[in-house]
């Protein structure tokens, strides 16, 4: 049965639709850069970016600024260059990179590039091709089998064919870049009360005609005096006050009651309430010798109680000892875990392995059941004397802004209100951060800088980054107490391309800056410039 063209019509708009759908899912995952290579084949972040080349040779220090990192290490000759690569000669030393395609890249003394590799996409197919931009410094290059496109800061781009060595010198700069039950009363194990034998009528003497002397009535038995006189409570005493154990769960304390029968008594009855409530929680008859009774009752809720030993259940018994006591409403029931910053546990903005800079804070704790949210408390350091912020949340864990962790640290406690009136509250807790300053890695300290030597007069510095780091603040002085400032700018970048100054001794030192917070300043290096 041949289709309609109204099915023909269908089939076609659910192609369409498909091939739109997969075309808006290949775009969003291409433009947020998911790592489809990671889940798909396993491989790590630094295997995804593909080897380029090796170190062919290098005389002098040459160090290489790993994608994603931020400090430049040493590297030697046979040593692997990746993809995103950034490589920096010092100012004697001189370096050949050699590429996987047969292309080359000599760097002189002085020189730093940036390795980038990109596929060409066209009709005649892909054609790979060598993205070097050219930071500072002299470099020549001789192309391999693909073409090289290089490009200098402040020059046109060139496109290298192979068999063609330009030569490239850069002297631009840098730029300056700019969170109970209430049991039910044991219906007295429902005791039944001991009944003392009902005395039998004493029979009406009959009158004797006689005067002898009437016969005596058989005696009648007498109810059965009590020999209870009084009760003495041991424990708890009169007023004491309970705090539930640490992270009870439930929320709820056992309390044993203990006293003794004076004289002692075959049974009595105990009787728990707390006040305000018409209902014991407990009513309970007990056995005892001559020993002290005992009974252990669960308290589920906070408040004012009182307990009596009675003689027996009948609403009118005599109470033989009377006592109180209280269970406090806020206990530790909350265990804080450690705070995240940016999803991890640090204490510092150290640089570790990868490169952080979107910065938050997250408290966090254990949930606990029975609670429907929690109350925040952040107060300033050093004693908790002020209070900063209040703020009740649904969930176990809040963000806070950046201001107040790297400002020198707070304290924070956590606290939640339960179904049964109970208060779950954390310790005060107290969080520091410490916002470090930058580490002077090039020139190194008290190093001296001829020249002569240098390429094009220009002196490179360099320093390891931190995290959570917008920009960094670069003072260059002519003495150590930097009074006499030779040059201030901020920096985005860990590095500073710095035109040769008048021969001299100087001093460096840097710090970071986060929004409106700035670190403590770093060491201070020196360096000479000399003939």
């Amino acid at each position: 049965m041949k289709g309609t063209p109204s099915d023909s019509t269908k089939w076609e708009s659910v192609l369409i639709g498909s091939a739109l759908l997969v075309f808006v899912t290949c775009a969003t995952l291409y433009s947020i850069q998911f790592p489809l290579r990671k889940y798909l084949f396993g491989l790590t972040d630094r295997e995804g970016q593909g080897k380029v080349g090796t170190v062919a040779s290098a005389v002098g220090d040459l160090r290489r600024e790993i994608q994603g990192q931020s400090d430049f290490r040493r590297i030697s000759t046979g040593e692997s260059l990746f993809n995103g690569d950034a490589v920096v000669s010092s100012p004697e030393g001189k370096a050949r990179l050699s590429l996987d395609d047969g292309g080359t890249i000599d760097l002189e003394p002085g020189s730093m590039v940036k390795l980038s590799f990109e596929n060409q996409y066209s009709f005649q197919g892909i054609t790979p091709q060598a993205n070097v931009q050219i930071i500072q410094g002299k470099v020549t290059s001789k192309p391999g089998k693909s073409r090289i496109l290089l490009t200098a800061l402040g020059k046109p781009t060139l496109t290298i064919l192979p068999g063609v060595i330009p030569e490239v010198i850069n002297d631009a700069h840098v730029p300056s870049v700019p969170v109970v039950t209430e049991p039910v009363p044991v219906p007295s194990v429902s005791p039944s009360p001991v009944s003392s034998p009902s005395p039998s009528p004493s029979p009406s003497p009959s009158p004797s005609p006689s005067p002898s002397p009437s016969p005596s009535p058989s005696p009648s038995p007498r109810p059965e005096k009590t020999k209870i006189i009084t009760a003495k409570i041991i424990n708890p005493i009169n007023g004491a006050k309970f705090t539930l154990p640490n992270f009870s769960t439930p929320p709820q304390i056992d309390i044993s009651f203990n006293w003794r029968l004076i004289p002692a008594r075959l049974s009595s009855f105990i009787r728990i309430a707390k006040l305000g409530k018409n209902e014991p929680i407990i009513f309970k008859r007990l056995l005892s010798a001559s020993m002290p009774t005992s009974v252990k009752a669960t308290i589920g809720q906070p408040g004012e109680y009182v307990w009596d030993i009675l003689a027996s259940e009948e609403p009118a018994a005599p109470i033989l000892a009377h006592s109180s006591f209280s269970v406090a409403k806020k206990y530790r029931g909350i265990e804080v875990l450690p705070p995240l910053v940016a999803g991890q546990n640090l204490k510092d903005s150290e640089l570790k392995e990868k490169l952080i800079r979107n910065f938050d804070i997250t408290l966090n704790w254990k949930p606990i059941e029975g609670a429907k949210s929690y109350l925040v408390e952040v107060f300033d350091p050093p004693i908790a004397a002020n209070l900063l912020l209040k703020r009740e949340v649904t969930v176990n864990r809040y963000q806070l802004n950046r201001e107040q962790v790297l400002n020198g640290g707070f304290y924070y406690k956590v606290t939640a209100v339960l179904k049964n009136g109970f208060v779950a509250e954390s310790e005060m807790n107290l969080y520091g951060f410490k916002f470090l300053p930058p580490v002077l890695m090039q020139p190194t300290n008290r190093a001296i800088i001829s020249a002569k030597k240098l390429a094009n007069g220009i002196i490179l510095m360099t320093w390891r980054a931190t995290n959570f780091t917008e920009s960094y603040l670069l003072e260059i002085a002519k003495d150590p107490d930097f009074k006499q400032i030779f040059s201030s700018v901020p920096i985005t970048e860990n590095f500073y391309v710095l035109k040769l100054p008048p021969r001299g001794e100087y001093f460096w030192r840097l710090r970071s800056r986060s929004k409106k917070v700035l670190s403590p300043v770093s060491s201070t290096s020196s360096f000479q410039v000399t003939e």
